[in-house]
């Protein structure tokens, strides 16, 4: 609701479940009172956190400020973060500036959280689009992709081959699987046999041909074939040259752009 832009408060009615209880019992000005002194929600929840903690010992109290530095450090307005350590540090018998410390802290733990919260909200889909079969992993989710879709094309048109062949490799492949199943259907045909889901079976374990049969769901459309190899192929050559030039720290970032360059156009066979 805050975001909302509405203001929240917290009304606490002593003695009464209700409203109406209350007002039956004290009259509707003390009701009008009450609301005039009630608290608003940040304010609330740290006294509520302070009811639960015993000041007298220390480790009560300090377990407070941290609860309450959670609190505070939730807060998007800086101002208001200001407002509020500053009332919470004077509860608690504590100095403002330690106590601005461990709100730091809080913030830190919260931007951690956050930013893991985000991480696995990002990996998600990576995680839902992999195999079904936990034994596969693709490492590279880009090219894996790719190589599904290399195979998809292979399979429903064999004619395409001969060109696919002499610009990427079956070790070229980054998913072992998808590259044993490619170096497969090249054997296939160079034997004169369809290249076939059946045909592949008796050299394919079962998770693998069960891996092969969900690439091949992709359908496309035989005027857009020959574009979608050259595509597949370049994805393919693109993350195999990344792969190739081993990460240095203090390479030049222009050096290491101009050598992925020379290594993706030697690959596809287009220079050199």
């Amino acid at each position: 609701m805050k975001k909302a832009g509405l203001r929240v408060k917290i009304l606490r009615i002593p003695g009464a479940k209700d409203p109406d209880e209350f007002i039956k019992a004290k009259g509707a000005e003390a009701f009008r009172k009450l609301i005039e002194r009630s608290d608003n929600d940040i304010r609330y929840r740290i006294e509520s956190a302070r009811d639960k903690y015993d000041f007298t010992e220390d480790d009560q109290r300090i377990l407070f400020l941290r609860e309450a530095a959670g609190i505070i450090a939730a807060l998007e307005n800086p101002v208001e973060r200001d407002v509020y350590t500053a009332s919470t540090a004077k509860l608690a018998g504590v100095t403002q500036a330690a106590f601005q410390q461990e709100v730091k802290n809080a913030q830190t733990r919260l931007q951690y959280q956050q930013k893991q919260q985000y991480h696995r909200q990002v990996r998600a889909p990576a995680q839902a689009a992999q195999p079904k079969e936990r034994t596969i992993h693709y490492d590279n989710m880009r090219s894996a992709r790719a190589e599904e879709g290399l195979l998809a094309l292979l399979f429903s048109d064999a004619s395409l081959l001969p060109d696919m062949r002499e610009k990427v490799r079956p070790e070229d492949f980054s998913s072992p699987v998808l590259g044993k199943i490619y170096g497969h259907a090249i054997a296939l045909f160079d034997s004169g046999r369809g290249i076939t889901v059946s045909a592949l079976e008796p050299v394919l374990q079962p998770e693998e041909t069960e891996l092969l049969v969900a690439a091949l769901g992709t359908e496309i459309s035989a005027d857009r074939r020959q574009k979608a190899m050259e595509d597949y192929i370049d994805i393919i050559a693109e993350q195999k040259a990344a792969r190739d030039i081993p990460g240095q720290d203090g390479e030049d970032p222009l050096l290491r752009k101009a050598q992925l360059q020379r290594k993706t156009k030697r690959f596809d066979g287009t220079e050199g």
